[in-house]
């Protein structure tokens, strides 16, 4: 059954999602002077340029929250989720029981190639700190790896740092390490104990980490959820992930294949790699029976275009070549 209160709001134009934004806010908030409204934000200088839309058009911005993903997730579903700081440390004492191990041999090439004591240190303190950088991008970006550690099982189609990567971790989780990721990944609902917003509104942020879209998913199922994502393409085309790749293009290119040539701008294939996949991932996967709400402007004509600028943006929105402009 579709779930009706998670909501993608799509326009090229961000000036036009925020207009859309303030006025929901709005809505949200009649009939109460004291209500508080959340809009979830990449960074604080989202907020800022939002608190000045909203000061300008109300006269005063107050009673809106703008956390970041992370800080705001975690402060729903589990506080005591270990940090990237932390998990640094339990790697860095680990790793010399781990060296005569043959799966670490490359690891006990570097880390004994030092000459002095305090450079095996420093070296050891860097390499745990990108070893837990790179465990960190696996939590949110590919928590099937882990899952699948976990169970003590390798990650097929990997390469030759999967071993003492997968030992490592399995080595750590001895210790009872915890990330909220792996929480959330087996849970089929929320169990929220701190106090909701009335709704969430996401802004900004124009792509997500999966973990992150099954967590906004699932809270859909308990408060609205709104997604304001500037989509280069109109509503029509909203839907680009089958958009032609840049490799797809430089072949065509090269054999002069036409089909693939007149399929849209290259652009897109170039620099639209995230959000093909955020395409992806909400309209498939977790969120498949999601209820996509198109927004569009009452006025959805091109102006004539007057420059190179204002023809590669058309180009680019109604997926066509430049020379049809």
């Amino acid at each position: 059954m579709p779930n009706a209160q998670f909501n993608l709001h799509h326009f090229p134009q961000q000036e036009a999602l925020a207009e859309l934004l303030l006025k929901n806010l709005s809505k949200e908030g009649a009939g109460s002077p004291f209500h508080k409204s959340t809009v979830l934000v990449r960074n604080q200088g989202m907020a800022t340029w939002l608190r000045q839309r909203i000061a300008k058009q109300t006269g005063l911005a107050m009673l809106v929250d703008f956390p970041q993903p992370n800080s705001f997730l975690q402060g729903l579903i589990d506080e005591k989720s270990i940090q990237l700081d932390e998990l640094k440390w339990p790697i860095y004492e680990l790793l010399p029981s781990l060296l005569e191990r043959p799966e670490f041999s490359i690891l006990k090439t570097y880390l004994t190639s030092s000459t002095t004591e305090i450079e095996s240190s420093l070296k050891r303190y860097q390499l745990s700190s990108q070893i837990a950088a790179l465990y960190d991008k696996y939590l949110l970006y590919r928590p099937e790896w882990i899952t699948s550690w976990n169970a003590g099982d390798p990650v097929s189609a990997f390469n030759v740092h999967e071993p003492w990567q997968r030992i490592l971790w399995q080595e750590l989780t001895k210790n009872d390490i915890q990330h909220w990721s792996q929480n959330l990944l087996a849970a089929e609902n929320l169990e929220i104990d701190a106090e909701l917003p009335s709704a969430l509104h996401v802004f900004g942020i124009s792509n997500f980490a999966p973990i992150y879209v099954r967590f906004l998913y699932l809270l859909s199922q308990q408060i609205p959820v709104h997604i304001y994502w500037m989509n280069p393409v109109s509503i029509d085309e909203g839907y680009w992930e089958d958009a032609p790749t840049k490799r797809q293009w430089t072949m065509a290119e090269a054999f002069d294949e036409s089909s693939i040539l007149t399929e849209g701008n290259p652009l897109l294939a170039s620099f639209g790699r995230m959000g093909r996949e955020f395409v992806h991932t909400l309209y498939g996967g977790e969120t498949g029976n999601t209820e996509i709400h198109n927004f569009q402007p009452l006025d959805t004509t091109h102006p004539s275009a007057t420059n190179s600028l204002q023809q590669l943006q058309h180009s680019i929105y109604d997926r066509r070549p430049m020379s049809e402009d």
